[in-house]
């Protein structure tokens, strides 16, 4: 078994059940999973699974059964006992499987056995078996939530998990004896002719079974609460109980009473009743022809160890064989420890951790741990300058040691000195373990904020490492959770801001990475920290090596460019992608190209000499060998092209070409808020004419009002009012006395006033140019708005004279509005 159960405190015998998982998965074993006439002589099959499940090969057992179960369809006790090895197979696997998703699938997989066999066969009289079997399995499953749980008692959800799987067995083995005693009159009565039910002696022994698998599921529960409890002395009395009925109907010729009496014996070392106990045991285990001497020998040879019954143990010995006379060995080889000198009690511990080692080489992880085990509780400690599995666990043994002692500070503090070791020495792998061990730990007790340090600089130390991205994600949660609780903590805010880039700073590709990139997009924009993300974003596009992890950042990137307001930054922006594409030949420089023309054509409208040259950018990247989603974003840029260049019947030919469900809601809103600032110039066609052209339409607002900037809702209820949706404009009103100190909301509210009144339009433009900078952005807007609002109420003469004084009191660094002045000035 790949699943490490915990050592006992060699000062507190009789606790047997701190070992529960490998005396149950004993005792259990035991049961036969075929009629009871092969439990008293176990068959060639049997045995041949039982040698492939200890041997490690359960799939190979599962194909095995699979396969038999296909080739006695037509024999239905033969197909039922079949059906019920491969329910045992599936389960036996899952106990082995190192990865929780394996093993719940395997145990899903043992359901659907049963279930399809319900289903085809509802009338088999073998259904009690694998009813019972049913039951078997979710105690080999709560054996290892057990296991889980008494490794690392911290995590409290293990142990949730086999309480819950305890009761599920209990109501099981209920209803199966309930079925049990429906069954049995009908099958005395069926003495001769057709049978419909198993004969009625199977069938009592079947409830025995039952009867024992309850009691094996009560010293689980028993071993899940603190010792000494009350809750815990109940059930292992419960146990001892129903041990001891059982045993009063059953005959000495029982293949099960040797089980139950084991059973009886292990809730009685949990009462304290180790002289009684330890009798049985010691019969059972002297006894050649019972197939429990091994497991009673091993639990008498543990109790004799522990308890100055060193020699005595010895006797025992010759009963065992593998790695359970391995354990046993080392078992009376630490009892021997005491009262030797300090040398050679070294000697002796040094030989013990060959030994130990040996187990561990020879039959696998379990048993090395279980040895490792035992030695830690008696003074060995792990090796620092190695970086095995087996000292790890050692390590973590000391920490569970401490846990159980209920000194969680002093277990938490040890995993620390073990991680910072680790660390110092370069065992990157146990290093990164126990830092997120001492994580978990520290989470337990709700201080996030030494949670998320206990893992954020081992993994970043070890980031090369398989396991560090996840390890870092789980101090970045950490930090969330600390934010819930206290939001207002400058030092949290700002190492959860430092955490999200680390993340994406050393681990752009990895999976773990991509909800941190969103984190850090919320985060920073909603500080509107625009610069700040925009370069830890195209930082990230330079570090992906996968196309879509570069497409999905440069999108982030492009939309958070384009919320910044101020030119120059948006500018400095681009000049950084421009000069990264200049200094070499970087993974996907043509997606980030595309992204950079995109980027300088939706931030301001292109200068009369570099429309040409942007133009001629496009028909190249059109001719590239570019994936959809870079065509998709070229397509936008055309397209918005032929809307600066008032191209109508153009646009509405190429608008076919581009996919807005494609693109970002955040992107796809800059997008149409550059479209219809291109529109606003466009002379000749109505803005609905346009709406028509680009494909805009009843949906096209509402896709826009999701997003909360005040701007993009503004343009949404514009283009509902191109749409023929004129109450809008009371909406777009509504806005802009919200937000009466944004310029930009004012100069969108001039823009729709514009068609129906112009001369609000026109106050509220002239309150702009007074209040704005000259030869800003903003100013040339407002003096474009009063020239064109003359020109629409019929005063010419007016707008010629305003543009023509502008040009020669003003001087012009945008040859785009200069020209624009001068066309009117001129015509």
């Amino acid at each position: 078994m790949s699943n490490m159960l915990p050592f006992r405190n060699l000062q507190h015998f009789p606790k047997y059940l701190t070992c529960v998982g490998e005396q149950l998965l004993f005792l259990v074993a035991m049961l036969s999973i075929a009629t009871p006439s092969a439990r008293a002589q176990r068959s060639a099959e049997d045995r041949t699974l039982q040698t492939m499940y200890f041997s490690g090969l359960t799939d190979s057992a599962i194909a095995y059964t699979q396969r038999q179960i296909v080739l006695t369809n037509d024999t239905p006790n033969l197909h039922a006992k079949w059906t019920q090895r491969l329910m045992e197979s599936y389960g036996q696997a899952a106990l082995r499987k190192t990865s929780s998703a394996d093993s719940q699938r395997l145990w899903r997989e043992s359901d659907q056995v049963l279930h399809t066999f319900q289903q085809t066969r509802p009338e088999n009289p073998r259904l009690p078996w694998l009813f019972w079997q049913q039951g078997r399995c979710r105690l080999l499953q709560a054996q290892s939530a057990t296991a889980q749980y008494l490794a690392a008692p911290a995590n409290k959800q293990p142990r949730d998990s086999a309480l819950a799987l305890v009761r599920e067995i209990l109501s099981l083995m209920e209803k199966l004896e309930d079925d049990i005693k429906e069954r049995q009159p009908i099958a005395a009565r069926e003495v001769s002719g057709p049978r419909t039910q198993a004969p009625a002696d199977q069938l009592s022994r079947l409830r025995v079974d039952a009867g024992l698998l309850r009691c094996e599921a009560l010293l689980i529960r028993a071993s899940l609460y603190p010792r000494d409890s009350r809750d815990r002395h109940a059930a292992a009395t419960d146990a001892e109980s129903q041990a001891a009925d059982i045993l009063g109907i059953t005959g000495r010729d029982w293949s099960s009473r040797s089980a139950l009496e084991v059973a009886q014996a292990i809730a009685n070392l949990e009462l304290g009743r180790s002289q009684e106990a330890l009798k049985i045991l010691t019969k059972i285990a002297t006894d050649s022809g019972n197939r429990m001497q091994p497991r009673a020998a091993s639990v008498a040879i543990e109790y004799l160890a522990e308890n100055s019954g060193a020699s005595r143990a010895r006797g025992l010995l010759a009963v065992l064989s593998g790695p359970d006379l391995s354990l046993a060995r080392i078992r009376i080889g630490i009892a021997e420890l005491e009262g030797t000198s300090d040398q050679q009690r070294a000697q002796k511990l040094e030989r013990l951790l060959a030994d130990a080692k040996g187990v561990g080489e020879q039959y696998g992880g379990y048993w090395r741990n279980r040895a490792e085990s035992l030695l830690l509780s008696a003074g060995a400690q792990p090796a620092s300058s190695s970086n095995s599995n087996a000292s790890l666990e050692l390590m973590l043994a000391q920490v569970r040691q401490l846990i159980k002692a209920e000194q969680q500070g002093k277990a938490i503090k040890k995993l620390l000195e073990f991680r910072d070791n680790e660390t110092a020495l370069g065992n990157a792998s146990n290093a990164l373990k126990l830092a997120q061990i001492a994580s978990a730990s520290l989470q337990e007790k709700k201080d996030w904020a030494a949670a998320a340090e206990a893992c954020c600089k081992t993994a970043i130390r070890f980031k090369s490492e398989k396991l560090a991205p996840e390890i870092h994600m789980q101090s970045i949660q950490c930090l969330l959770e600390g934010l819930k609780a206290d939001f207002g903590n400058t030092d949290l805010r700002q190492t959860y801001e430092t955490s999200l880039i680390q993340q994406l700073t050393h681990w752009p590709e990895a999976e773990e990475s991509e909800a941190p990139r969103q984190w850090l997009v919320q985060w920073l924009r909603g500080q509107k920290k625009f610069e700040e993300l925009a370069k830890v974003l195209l930082d990230q596009v330079f570090a992906s090596q996968k196309i879509s992890n570069a497409q999905n950042t440069l999108q982030s990137w492009l939309a958070v460019v384009l919320q910044m307001s101020d030119r120059i930054a948006r500018q400095k922006q681009l000049d950084r992608l421009s000069k990264r594409l200049q200094e070499g030949k970087p993974a996907h420089s043509i997606t980030a190209g595309v992204y950079l023309l995109a980027a300088e054509l939706l931030s301001h409208w292109p200068q009369p000499d570099r429309a040409n040259e942007l133009d001629r950018q496009l028909r190249s990247l059109r001719g590239s060998t570019l994936d959809k989603h870079d065509m998709n974003l070229i397509a936008a840029c055309e397209l918005l092209r032929l809307v600066q260049t008032n191209s109508l019947s153009a646009a509405r030919r190429k608008t076919s070409d581009f996919d807005a469900s494609s693109i970002s809601e955040e992107l796809v809103a800059q997008l149409y808020r550059a479209m219809a600032e291109a529109v606003d110039e466009t002379e000749g066609a109505k803005p609905s004419s346009w709406c028509d052209a680009l494909g805009w339409n009843s949906s096209t607002p509402s896709r826009l009002l999701k997003q909360r900037d005040p701007r993009t809702q503004i343009l949404a209820h514009r283009i509902r009012i191109w749409l023929g949706d004129k109450e809008s404009l009371a909406s777009v009103r509504e806005l802009a006395k919200n937000h009466s100190r944004n310029a930009a909301m004012q100069l969108q509210l001039a823009k729709a006033l514009a068609p129906s009144n112009t001369e609000e339009s026109t106050q509220i433009a002239r309150r702009l140019v007074f209040g704005s900078k000259p030869g800003s952005e903003l100013y040339f807007q407002a003096r474009w708005l009063l020239i064109r609002n003359k020109i629409k109420t019929g005063d010419t003469p007016g707008a010629h004279r305003d543009a023509k004084k502008l040009l020669a009191a003003q001087p012009f660094e945008s040859e785009l509005w200069k020209a624009r002045f001068e066309d009117v000035a001129n015509n």
